[in-house]
């Protein structure tokens, strides 16, 4: 693979007189991606690829002489479960039905073909699961007879079920399924949780999904403040349809207790966040830190939709690609994105990773123009640094993937503008604050949205209860 990632040629290699032969090329307009998983058999291997702009399975021969495409459609986050070559099947999960969603599938060999005119004739795909949940932690038996998986969706809890691989109904279940596991408990309809939903937006064509999550006995006539959580980066989309709470209890108890004191959370992705394929995610291609904001834009006009929130008060927070991009919302695009909480962002993509930066943005000396939008010190002018439009900025000293120089170059240039903020520097720290610092900043990033979205202190039964 060149160093601009956007070829790969695999080789066979006799390991005695080392001769070599090229089986594999693969070449892209854009960026290409490791081969993570390669299924080997005695032939050759199984590997997934997004050559036709969506991520299917291939089989590749030893030889070089054959190479078949063995899935068809627009599957995302394709992975192996098992390939069975005996019984005929792969059996492999994705994000086929639903962007939003994980199904588990088997594809069939038998029938796997080329035509004459070069064109593959693919397997048939048979859904093992059913219904729309969101399904995980995929495991098949020895004898490929039965699976068990773990599904959830945004209001449903986490049920563990078995299947058969057959795609027969089950005698005692939903289809195919039975539940053999139910994490709701009895008790569960009584709570009073509250509301979330799946939201889309269409930009450009494109259909982009967000998850909400809405105060308890809302009222009629009030405004609430609203915090949106994002990452951002490419192919890195935080927005599924699965249950919030166990076994990721953390998230649920803050969410609830947001959603108790009359907060709204909004998580949000856009066109290159893995929901819209390959052709989603070259817009990024030389091109980072700048289509994510016309997508993000749009998720606040849609809000702007419901008279219940509250334009004056929304916030974004991210950490990594998440920090960066929240810098910029807050700073560029400040008349959206009030306030804001940055963390260990990366601020002049010349100081970043080579291998990760030139995957998507080239070098900087063919790509400068690209590189020089990612420098945040050059796109602070619209912001006011105050009242109104507020960023808190975070860094740990020893953060070793993006380093404080970042943070250092940017506050520098807020400074010599004239610009106020806040910055919280954790000694030691790596990217992420563990131990009583991770504590500390999760205290003060309460503090930070009770002040600027509320205008008031924040509870001290909450403030304890992280110390």
């Amino acid at each position: 693979m060149p160093r601009e990632q956007n070829e790969l040629i695999l080789h066979t290699v006799n390991p005695l007189d080392g001769t070599h032969e090229s089986i594999y090329h693969e070449k892209q307009r854009c960026w290409i991606d490791w081969m993570e998983d390669m299924q080997f058999t005695q032939d050759g291997f199984y590997v997934i690829r997004d050559t036709d702009g969506w991520q299917n399975i291939y089989f590749q021969s030893f030889d070089g002489k054959k190479f078949l495409k063995i899935t068809e459609g627009k599957n995302w986050s394709t992975q192996f479960v098992k390939v069975d070559t005996k019984g005929g099947y792969i059996y492999f999960t994705s994000r086929r039905e639903s962007s939003l969603r994980h199904d588990f599938y088997k594809v069939a060999l038998r029938g796997v073909s080329t035509g004459k005119d070069g064109s593959f004739i693919t397997g048939k795909i048979t859904r093992l699961t059913s219904g729309e949940y969101d399904y995980r932690s995929v495991r098949i038996s020895e004898d490929n007879k039965w699976f068990s998986a773990v599904r959830s969706n945004c209001n449903t809890p986490h049920q563990l079920v078995v299947g058969r691989c057959d795609g027969k109904s089950s005698k005692n279940g939903e289809g195919n399924l039975s539940t053999v596991w139910d994490c709701k408990g009895c008790d569960f309809d009584r709570y009073l949780l509250p509301k979330e939903e799946i939201l889309t937006i269409e930009v450009d064509g494109y259909t982009i999904p967000a998850r909400v999550i809405w105060p308890v006995n809302m009222k009629e006539g009030q405004k609430y403040p609203v915090i949106i959580d994002m990452y951002g980066g490419p192919d890195a989309g935080t927005v599924f349809d699965e249950f919030a709470g166990a076994p990721r209890g953390s998230r649920w108890s803050s969410a609830l207790w947001w959603a108790y004191d009359g907060f709204i959370r909004l998580c949000i992705d856009h066109r290159a966040s893995g929901h819209c394929g390959k052709q989603g995610l070259e817009f990024l291609h030389r091109n980072l830190l700048n289509i994510e904001f016309k997508d993000y834009v749009e998720w606040v006009k849609k809000l702007y939709e419901y008279p219940c929130v509250n334009r004056d008060k929304i916030g974004i927070t991210g950490f990594s690609y998440g920090g960066s991009m929240t810098t910029l919302a807050v700073a560029q695009y400040g008349n959206y994105f009030r306030y804001g909480i940055a963390g260990g962002g990366v601020y002049d993509y010349k100081l970043y990773d080579t291998h990760y930066t030139e995957r998507y943005m080239d070098t900087p000396q063919s790509n400068p123009e690209g590189y020089a939008n990612t420098v945040a010190a050059e796109r602070i002018a619209g912001y006011k640094g105050d009242s109104t439009n507020y960023l808190k900025i975070t860094h740990g000293t020893s953060d070793d993937n993006v380093h404080i120089q970042n943070t250092m170059h940017l506050i520098k240039a807020m400074q010599d503008a004239g610009k106020q903020f806040d910055l919280m520097v954790y000694p030691g720290q790596f990217h992420g604050y563990r131990g009583a610092q991770g504590k500390h900043s999760k205290v003060a990033d309460i503090i930070f949205w009770y002040k600027h979205l509320k205008g008031e202190q924040a509870p001290e039964m909450l403030l304890n209860s992280l110390k």
